[in-house]
């Protein structure tokens, strides 16, 4: 499988495309072999010279070679797109209904119509499988309708709360 991607170091972005174990990068080919040492500790032999990297979390986190840190970024064809085309910004949904994540009995309910609400701040009590649930709001706002009355029983993705949009 061949793999195509740009590395952005210092804001350098350097093509890379990866067929097995060769990389070609800047039009030329090296033959390279990584081996994980530890969680996040390789050891890269690069055309017969060895190196110990220490990779960070997480995909532009910084990587230390052989005792120098760098910071890059990995971009693959997909993140390229959407950077150009001015995506980046993550699309919400905006959720105005808090469902029923499985079935089972309204215990408590901890809010009422008209009540302004945080993200995260519980909602209902929801009993299921013998096992008590305190489901949250899943955004700040405020409570337009409480669909269910405590000791009812529901339905998976039954409409429990709605919110005001």
């Amino acid at each position: 499988m061949i793999r195509e991607f740009l590395v952005n170091i210092d804001g350098q972005r350097i093509p890379v495309v990866q067929s097995g174990d060769k990389l070609c990068v800047l039009d030329q080919q090296i033959s390279t072999s990584i081996v994980e040492l530890r969680p996040n500790i390789y050891s890269l032999i690069v055309d017969g010279h060895s190196h110990l990297i220490h990779a960070g979390e997480g995909p532009n986190a910084p990587l230390t070679i052989n005792g120098q840190t760098i910071h890059s970024e990995i971009i693959t064809e997909r993140s390229e797109l959407i950077l150009r085309y001015g995506q980046q910004k993550k699309i919400q949904e905006v959720v105005n209904e808090l469902l029923a994540p499985m079935p089972g009995l309204i215990m408590q309910i901890m809010v009422q119509a008209g009540e302004e609400v945080i993200q995260g701040q519980g909602l209902i009590v929801l009993e299921a499988m013998k096992m008590e649930n305190e489901l949250q709001a899943p955004r700040s706002g405020k409570i337009k309708h409480v669909h269910v009355q405590e000791k009812e029983a529901v339905v998976l993705n039954a409409i429990l709360i709605e919110f005001e949009s």
